[in-house]
């Protein structure tokens, strides 16, 4: 039999040396992680009332990752701020950023951009530069906005019920009268009620409300500074009516109709507006008219290209269906 003996001495020292491995491995960590805390920047800021310089709580700041080539932006992280208005955002990267802020009371603030060890955006845009490991601190200004807020309603023979997930849109006719796009729209809770704030104070807004089987509602509203106007309405099940008729010209139908019959509710500050297109055998319908007098105006383009136009003023009552007959 062969007997082997084994080095404990050197086994010893073998070990010895896997445990100061896995020492220095887990120094290193820990060093790559407090780098990382060096490196990391944060931005800070408070956000006041432009006018009288104080604090505003409870305001909304978000902190996008800002991408030039597409010009489009990543929601990367929101915050709101406390009692003293302050806020902050820690752990950023290396990346290009920009910070916005919004409350109902006030207008969306401007952006504002964060250069984080990268190169700079157009020389258009300001831009504040920070080094790896560096804190801003922003003090940003919010302007006093306006609000429109109201409550959304359904007559019906049963009774009133608030119109719930409604959606309110509310256009600025000052500054966007040749585009399509609304400044702002709220969506109605289970009452009816709405609520839209951060409109430009001095600027006329136009609210819009669609509801199936009954005319669009608009009106047209004024925005004072710090103040909510009140815009409540009805549709009353209860209370429509319809006006009918065919559009002809020298005795014969105009099928098809290029062009339209729109309908307008005169007198008062609330439009409420339709439109038609003949069919095949000329006959226009508008339903469910809320009684009241109206201008209706017939237009068409001929096959020459030329356009036709008339109108007429009528009063709609209640419950009472009105057949009009147009011949050009």
């Amino acid at each position: 039999m062969e007997i082997i003996y084994i080095n404990s001495r050197k086994r010893g020292l073998k070990m010895r040396g896997i445990k100061l491995l896995i020492l220095v491995v887990f120094v290193l960590s820990l060093f790559q992680l407090s780098l990382y805390s060096l490196i990391t920047s944060r931005v800070e800021g408070t956000v006041i009332d432009k006018d009288t310089l104080q604090p505003i709580r409870n305001v909304t700041v978000y902190l996008f990752v800002y991408r030039e080539k597409s010009m489009g932006r990543k929601y990367f992280k929101k915050t709101k701020t406390d009692t003293d208005g302050l806020f902050l955002f820690d752990d950023l990267n290396k990346d290009r950023y920009f910070v916005m802020c919004e409350h109902e009371d006030y207008l969306i603030s401007p952006p504002r951009y964060i250069i984080m060890g990268r190169r700079n955006l157009s020389s258009s845009i300001k831009i504040t530069n920070l080094k790896e490991g560096q804190i801003k601190h922003f003090v940003i200004e919010l302007k006093k906005g306006g609000k429109v807020k109201g409550r959304i309603l359904k007559r019906e023979i049963s009774g009133e019920s608030g119109l719930k997930e409604l959606m309110v849109h509310v256009y600025n006719v000052v500054k966007r009268r040749h585009e399509s796009m609304y400044a702002e729209c709220a969506c109605t809770d289970e009452n009816g009620n709405f609520l839209v704030g951060s409109l430009t104070p001095g600027d006329k807004y136009k609210i819009t409300i669609e509801v199936e089987g009954f005319p669009i509602f608009r009106k047209l509203i004024d925005i004072s500074k710090g103040e909510t106007t009140v815009v409540n309405h009805t549709f009353d099940e209860t209370d429509k009516t319809g006006v009918y008729g065919i559009i002809s010209r020298n005795g014969e139908p105009i099928k098809n109709l290029v062009g339209g019959v729109t309908i307008y509710k005169m007198n008062t500050d609330i439009i409420i507006s339709s439109y038609s297109i003949s069919n095949t055998e000329g006959n226009y319908i508008f339903k469910n008219i809320i009684p009241g007098l109206y201008k209706i105006l017939y237009s068409y383009l001929d096959e020459n290209r030329n356009y036709h136009s008339k109108s007429i003023t009528i009063e709609i009552e209640k419950n009472i269906s009105k057949q009009i007959n147009i011949n050009f």
